[in-house]
């Protein structure tokens, strides 16, 4: 069974040490980010389908390759 699906967190995300690092090594300084902060309580469906990556500059297709690479946790 995955560790993460589509309504998974990315407070939960970022609570598993696997999670963080996949996080971590795809968008080195998101956690620090306010926005980032702020998206917590999203889930990672909410997460692509609002585009939320685009209000931090990152692209839609970057943010669903790491989200796949969650899924495969």
């Amino acid at each position: 069974m995955a560790k993460f699906t589509e309504t998974s967190t990315l407070r939960e995300v970022i609570s598993d040490p696997e999670g963080k690092a996949v996080i971590k090594q795809a968008f080195p300084l998101a956690l620090m980010h306010p926005r980032f902060q702020e998206g917590l309580d999203y889930n990672l469906r909410e997460v692509i389908e609002d585009n939320m990556g685009a209000m931090v500059g990152i692209p839609n297709e970057k943010v669903k390759a790491v989200i796949e690479q969650l899924y495969s946790l």
